[in-house]
């Protein structure tokens, strides 16, 4: 893990979305966007002189949290997406980048907190993740953030989701969520490929998100204690959605329940495969690794035959002519792979000749090999030391 000043020093670009799946998802995203602003319209505040300086503020302050400040996670912790050609790197945390719109979710409302994500997400999207879904899923994260914190049901659990930090906190599963969906249809490679690839990040990328949230929830925790006459909605408690009728209730309580069975049961099957798989790998594996075990003593017996063959050469023989010693060791060495050096030495164990020559002389040789040269001088016709 590394610390990054900046992001600008990557290549700013966002790929388009690539097949009908990816466009459909993408305008799909738009249309929930739109939806989730009419449909929480009533959170945004009336902008005054001092909402508009905040607004302002928030606004200059976005390009900053988002390319300049966090870590850098280790590339082996990721690998790029399928279908994408880009160097490798691993992911950044900008640690800042969630403050800016949680602070606008809580002071001016919806629209405000999904503007400058969206914003945000730009930037991010450009420098970092090169992803086209990254400014939407930024702007619809901001308005689940806004209505959370806004919202005035009467219920606990309603109670809880108006702190910000327990909200940025849940917002990292939404994420979760999200990403599941998104990255199953991008690229254009076979599905298994995308559900590998999904399961196998997804945890990373909740990682760096929910970092970036639970920062921008703190801070909006604290400015929320500190400032609560300016956060939030004011009035009345409401009656709770699941209150209001017993189907509510019944479908508030079964919903989640279905969803975590099913999540549960795609989690367990992808386990089960990918246990599978690895086992199957690991046996594979440990079969070719026996077959090369087996056939390593052939391998030194032929490299034994080849360095016998070699020592009958009688041009070998002959020390004084370097020239037909150099191309009988290179002739030799084309035809005998085995090796990647001949060496020639003396009685006396000083170098003669070298190929190929790599300003090799006996005093550098290890120790080991020096012993080996003396059993050499005893009669040993071949030894690996």
């Amino acid at each position: 893990m590394s610390i990054i000043i900046s992001l600008l020093s990557e290549t700013p670009f966002i790929r388009i979305p690539q097949g009908i799946l990816e466009w459909v998802l993408w305008i799909i995203l738009i249309a929930l966007i739109v939806y989730a602003l009419i449909r929480w319209e009533r959170f945004n505040k009336p902008m005054n002189t001092r909402r508009w300086g905040i607004f302002l503020l928030l606004t200059l302050s976005v390009p900053i949290t988002s390319l300049l400040i966090g870590l850098r996670l280790p590339t082996s912790i990721t690998s790029l997406p399928p279908g994408i050609s880009i160097d490798p790197i691993g992911p950044a945390v900008m640690i800042f980048s969630a403050i800016s719109w949680m602070l606008a979710a809580g002071f001016l409302g919806p629209v405000s907190a999904s503007g400058l994500a969206l914003f945000s997400g730009i930037f991010i999207g450009l420098w970092e993740t090169h992803n086209p879904f990254t400014p939407l899923v930024y702007a619809l994260l901001a308005i689940l953030f806004a209505a959370a914190i806004n919202q005035r049901y009467r219920k606990s659990f309603f109670h809880l989701i108006r702190h910000p930090l327990i909200s940025a906190a849940l917002l990292s599963l939404t994420f979760g969520a999200l990403y599941l969906l998104i990255t199953s249809v991008s690229a254009e490679v076979p599905l298994d490929v995308r559900l590998e690839y999904t399961f196998t990040h997804i945890g990373i990328a909740m990682l760096v998100l929910g970092i970036e949230f639970i920062v921008g929830g703190l801070v909006a925790e604290l400015i929320a204690i500190a400032a609560p006459d300016h956060w939030g909605e004011e009035g009345p408690l409401l009656i709770s959605p699941p209150e209001r009728t017993i189907e509510a209730r019944i479908l508030y309580i079964l919903a989640p329940l279905a969803l975590i069975l099913i999540v549960s049961l795609v989690i367990g099957d992808w386990y089960i495969a990918g246990r599978s798989a690895r086992g199957m790998i690991k046996n594979s594996m440990t079969s070719v690794a026996q077959v090369a075990a087996e056939n390593v003593p052939n391998v030194i017996e032929i490299g034994r035959l080849q360095i016998q063959d070699l020592g009958t050469n009688p041009v070998l023989h002959d020390l004084d002519d370097t020239y037909e010693l150099t191309l009988a060791l290179a002739d030799d060495l084309d035809n005998k792979p085995f090796f990647n050096q001949f060496l020639i030495l003396n009685q006396d164990k000083e170098l003669v000749i070298a190929y190929p020559d790599d300003n090799l002389t006996g005093a550098r040789m290890p120790i080991n090999e020096l012993h080996g040269l003396d059993d050499a001088l005893d009669g040993f016709p071949y030894q690996i030391v």
